[in-house]
């Protein structure tokens, strides 16, 4: 008991979390720098996890198409991978809604319930702009939210999941 107490002791000291814009992370300022520009994007800090984890991973789409999963680790490493290709219909559709968001005051949509700690962030954004985010166990949304930011973070909710396309457990 005295070593599990011990080690999450030490996992809390050690494991910063990203804020909650999911990026204020130890490697925030690499990972703008070295973050490919993306017409819409996805990120997700890491939350409470072991130090060898990723301490943020993002889906991102580029004005081409192509779908960039992105992984950034607490000792400065940025691991990067194209994992699809949208046609070009789906990308001029994507751009059109990316295009159609616009500026807005994200809206705590609950606010009177608890938040918590240790949670990942997850921040979806079109042309930069923020559109959607959960942070703190909580949903925040544009407060003039439309259709193109639905369609937005839709597309996005759906290439993440693609994105975390696993092999299924052996047992």
């Amino acid at each position: 008991m005295k070593n599990l107490i011990l080690a999450l002791a030490l996992c809390m000291i050690a494991t910063p979390t990203f804020a909650k814009d999911g990026n204020d992370g130890p490697n925030a300022a690499q990972q703008e720098q070295q973050a490919p520009q993306f017409i819409a994007e996805v990120v997700q800090g890491s939350g409470f996890v072991p130090h060898d984890y990723p301490s943020g991973t993002s889906v991102g789409v580029k004005e081409n198409g192509s779908v960039v999963l992105t992984k950034f680790y607490f000792d400065g490493k940025v691991k990067t991978e194209v994992i699809a290709k949208l046609s070009k219909a789906m990308t001029a559709n994507l751009l059109a809604n990316v295009n159609a968001v616009s500026e807005g005051e994200l809206i705590d949509q609950a606010p009177n319930s608890p938040g918590c700690m240790d949670a990942p962030t997850t921040t979806y954004l079109a042309n930069g702009v923020k559109v959607k985010q959960r942070a703190d166990c909580k949903e925040y949304l544009k407060n003039n939210e439309n259709d193109a930011d639905r369609q937005v973070v839709t597309t996005l909710g759906s290439l993440w999941d693609l994105a975390n396309l696993r092999a299924p457990n052996k047992n």
